[in-house]
């Protein structure tokens, strides 16, 4: 993959982790012995009512597991913020599972490799956008209406809440540098 082509994917996959990923990439890392008992925390962290209690359910799962597995505990430390993202929104439960899981992206991804193996050289970033804009016109023939669809205005007054709130901590730190 070529370096505008890597640019225009950005960290997106990243940014978007999906507890069900993240969640058996740490089993996977685990030891047998272990996985009933911490998919059954991870369930209980990812249904919790609110971000601070299941950061508390994650960071304790992570202290268990430093000493038999400091991996799988650095990575749950890691990937923190990204999987408690939706929680932390205060979002209704249906719309919190739809948006919980990847599938989309993944599936968005699949046609972007689809549509553009046989491009043998990226010229610029403008192409690699156009490419990309090709495909995720592509995939979207594909997709089907969100189930929580009804609740995106939901979803946009959350964003919009979670955007002022940066907006202001960031005009706060501001001010507190010119004093």
């Amino acid at each position: 993959m070529g370096r505008h082509q890597r640019l225009a994917r950005g960290s997106y996959r990243e940014a978007v982790l999906s507890k069900v990923h993240k969640g058996r990439n740490i089993i996977e890392r685990l030891d047998p012995s272990l996985h009933a008992g911490v998919k059954k925390v991870l369930r209980q962290a990812w249904d919790s009512a609110s971000a601070e209690q299941a950061e508390r359910v994650l960071k304790n799962l992570a202290r268990r597991l430093d000493h038999d597995a400091p991996g799988v505990s650095a990575s749950i430390h890691e990937g923190l913020d990204e999987m408690l993202t939706v929680i932390r929104l205060g979002l209704p439960d249906e719309l919190r599972r739809s948006l919980g899981c990847t599938n989309a992206i993944e599936s968005l991804m699949a046609v972007l490799r689809q549509v553009c193996r046989n491009v043998k050289r990226w010229r610029d970033a403008r192409m690699a956008l156009r490419w990309t804009a090709t495909a995720m016109l592509e995939a979207e023939k594909s997709f089907r209406r969100l189930k929580a669809y009804k609740q995106l205005p939901v979803l946009r007054a959350a964003l919009l809440r979670h955007q002022q709130a940066l907006l202001d901590d960031e005009l706060i730190a501001r001010k507190n540098l010119a004093v």
